[in-house]
């Protein structure tokens, strides 16, 4: 059984550390995932939330980022969805 996390944020550099503690939150909950994973997946949400603002500033958009973490016993599925 999975559960899922969802984050909507401004397309602001300022919001990625909230971005990037939910995300890594959500991922301690489960025990089976080690320190140096997490850590990994930090730092991908964050590069990939940085590419959607970005995306967002160059076409000159102020819609929202969402963030989807699915969490399951033995895996843990992010997307990060722009406009």
């Amino acid at each position: 059984m999975s559960e899922i996390v969802e984050l909507e944020i401004p397309a602001r550099p300022d919001y990625l550390s909230l971005a990037r503690l939910v995300i890594t939150g959500a991922a301690t909950i489960e025990p089976t995932f080690s320190d140096d994973r997490i850590e990994n997946l930090r730092v991908a949400v964050s590069e990939a939330c940085t590419n959607a603002i970005e995306a967002h500033a160059s076409a000159g958009r102020e819609q929202r980022i969402l963030i989807r973490c699915d969490l399951a016993e033995d895996r843990i599925e992010v997307a990060v969805a722009d406009h």
